[in-house]
C-alpha cells in the first residue's frame, strides 16, 4: 500500500475512534468498520479500514485494497 494511502487510513482510523464513527470530508456518510487483527507470531495489532453494505439481515464486507492489483 502506498505510504500516502497508509497516512490516509491512519487519519480515518483516528477520526473514527475520536468521533464514535462520524466521519467528515470525503468519508462522510460512508459505512465503514475497523477490523483489528493480532499477529499470530508478533502479537502486533493491525487495524484496517473496511467498507460494508447491509444486505437484508446480513452485511456484505468490502475489502479491495483500494483497487490495487496486488496486496
Amino acid at each position: 500500500m502506498p505510504s500516502d494511502m497508509k497516512a490516509f487510513n491512519l487519519k480515518v482510523i483516528e477520526e473514527f475512534r475520536a468521533t464514535g464513527g462520524q466521519l467528515s470530508g470525503q468519508m462522510a456518510g460512508r459505512q465503514i468498520l475497523l477490523l483489528t487483527t493480532i499477529g499470530a507470531r508478533s502479537g502486533a495489532e493491525r487495524t484496517t479500514v473496511i467498507g460494508y453494505r447491509p444486505r437484508g439481515r446480513e452485511f456484505a464486507v468490502i475489502a479491495s485494497n483500494n483497487g490495487a492489483d496486488k496486496a
